[in-house]
């Protein structure tokens, strides 16, 4: 180091933090100042100004101001260098003496901006956050309304009745509607059917009725009959009369069709269950008419099971997400549909976004240091403090957020929006952690 300096006509110094916090750095200026070689100072950061012992060096020094270097100023501030270069010098520099200065200038340049850009980003940018904003209804997971168990009525003499104390109803829907409707299909699993007289008596025809959210009593579309199933695939009688027998018992599964307007759930999970404008527990009255004119009815009730929702601790056991940086969603309680994006450092300590609306499959996109640096110098050409990214608009709307001084990527503000809701998050990255 001490050959160098005291063969030197003079020394260039590109002044950082880390130029300020090295000790060899110290030891090669103090020493040039010693033996009273020109020093020729270039500031490289923004909003930075060098204290302790390099503050005192350079105290009564012109520097020359290397801050916001960009292809389209390298040129100037590297022949401005070379300038005063040859003016301190008082000789010229050679064409290899240029090239050396330039390259020198262009990596110490993009090296300061890449090390500052990773500075005390919660000190200096938390404060600029805001709070989320949401309108609109969220899905809130409920237990399940309990059922209740009704007796069979009517003047017929045959009874319907239902095996033990809870009586669960299955439910589908049809996977589209046609005419703004579709068919909400229930299947009551096991049935008894007894002939409670002396004489046999047959049943010629079964209906349905179900309670809507008003509490009126509506018309099924139609009603099967057919043996019970351990796996859930029904066969159904093409005729569904029934003979029974004097004190004859026998079991049989239903299936209840309700026309409902609106549209299926978008997946098996949602359409497994009674369609949002049905009430619940939904009430379901079957109605057996027998031969002399007579009619028997059994309430039963239905309860949809809570749903899955795609939630950050459910994301972060099936995905194995640990470092979340954040979890932003949006309802829609028409459909009861979450979409979502979660951000987190995978493994690579390269920051994701992660973009879903279901339990299974996630569309992923990365930023390394190398693509913050990109949009940054994007930023700082175009003097934007905004970036719309407009390759992720299919997930909602994100934008990337610059410090109007340094153009630091510094936040993401997310917008996220349902037919009933509305998201609007702004996320601070971790720009310290990336890689």
């Amino acid at each position: 180091m001490a050959e160098g300096v005291e063969s030197a006509a003079a020394i260039v110094c590109f002044l950082t933090k880390e130029y300020q916090q090295s000790d060899s750095c110290k030891k090669e200026l103090t020493y040039a100042s010693q033996r009273g070689i020109p020093i020729i100072p270039c500031m490289m950061i923004v909003g930075w100004k060098p204290s302790s012992w390099l503050g005192i060096s350079i105290t009564d020094l012109l520097y020359l101001d290397f801050k916001n270097i960009t292809e389209q100023n390298l040129n100037m501030k590297c022949q401005t260098l070379v300038e005063k270069i040859k003016q301190t010098v008082g000789t010229k520099c050679s064409e290899t003496d240029e090239q050396q200065i330039w390259s020198a200038v262009e990596t110490k340049g993009y090296a300061s901006e890449s090390d500052d850009e990773h500075g005390d980003v919660n000190t200096d940018f938390s404060s600029k956050i805001p709070k989320p904003q949401r309108q609109g209804p969220e899905l809130i997971a409920v237990e399940p309304p309990k059922t209740k168990k009704h007796v069979c009525e009517g003047d017929s003499v045959i009874r319907l009745l239902t095996p033990g104390n809870i009586l669960q109803i299955e439910a589908n829907q049809n996977l589209s509607a046609y005419d703004g409707t579709f068919i909400n299909y229930f299947f009551i699993p096991k049935i008894i059917i007894q002939n409670t007289s002396k004489q046999p008596v047959s049943i010629i025809e079964f209906t349905a009725e179900y309670e809507n959210q008003e509490g009126i009593w509506c018309e099924c579309k139609t009603v099967n009959i057919g043996p019970p199933s351990n796996n859930g695939e029904y066969t159904w009688l093409a005729d569904s009369v029934i003979n029974l027998e004097p004190a004859k018992l026998m079991t049989f599964a239903l299936e209840v069709q309700i026309v409902v307007q609106g549209k299926p759930g978008r997946d098996n999970q949602r359409r497994a269950r009674a369609h949002i404008s049905l009430p619940q527990p939904l009430k379901i009255r079957v109605q057996a008419h027998d031969t002399d004119g007579k009619t028997c009815s059994l309430i039963v009730e239905q309860a949809n099971t809570p749903l899955q929702l795609p939630t950050k601790e459910f994301l972060m056991t099936k995905c194995s997400i640990t470092n979340i940086i954040s979890y932003v969603y949006v309802d829609d309680c028409e459909d009861h549909s979450r979409r979502f994006v979660i951000i987190y450092l995978n493994d690579e300590s390269i920051l994701t976004f992660a973009f879903g609306d279901s339990l299974h499959g996630l569309t992923p996109r990365y930023w390394d240091k190398s693509t913050i640096k990109k949009l940054q110098k994007q930023a700082k050409e175009n003097g934007n403090t905004e970036i719309v990214l407009d390759d992720w608009s299919s997930y909602g709307q994100y934008t990337a957020l610059f410090d109007p001084i340094t153009f630091i990527l510094y936040a993401v503000r997310i917008e996220l929006v349902s037919d009933t809701s509305k998201t609007e998050e702004t996320v601070l990255l971790p720009l310290k952690q990336i890689k």
